[in-house]
């Protein structure tokens, strides 16, 4: 065989594990992703696989994208509802502790709000 039919073969393979991986992540109650980083895993370099990569700057690109695609399922997954009604109530807090809460220090000792500014 020549090398490029087994780069086809391995990616076939990886495809399919991929495939596998995703249909059996809900049974599990395992994120999809998860279940990727462990085929990755296996097939690596120290895994079953044993596939050789020595690019440090395309695993950096490569990362940085998986990082992104993450974060953006992970947004796409949570709904309005569940964090609407949380962060408002975050948000006044943290305005009320930091604004007013504090205010108290800077008139006792004469200092405006603003005066470390």
């Amino acid at each position: 065989m020549f090398a490029v039919d087994h780069i086809i073969l391995l990616s076939a393979v990886l495809a399919i594990l991929g495939v596998l991986a995703s249909k059996l992540s809900p049974r599990f109650g395992v994120p999809v992703l998860v279940l990727f980083l462990g085929v990755g895993m296996l097939a690596g370099e120290d895994g079953i696989g044993r596939i050789f990569f020595d690019n440090a700057d395309a695993a950096h690109a490569i990362g940085t994208f998986a990082l992104i695609l993450i974060l953006f399922d992970g947004g796409l997954q949570t709904s309005k509802k569940s964090i609407a009604g949380v962060e408002t109530r975050r948000v006044a807090r943290h305005f009320w502790r930091n604004w007013y809460g504090s205010g108290h220090r800077y008139r006792r000792y004469g200092y405006s709000r603003f005066t470390a500014l």
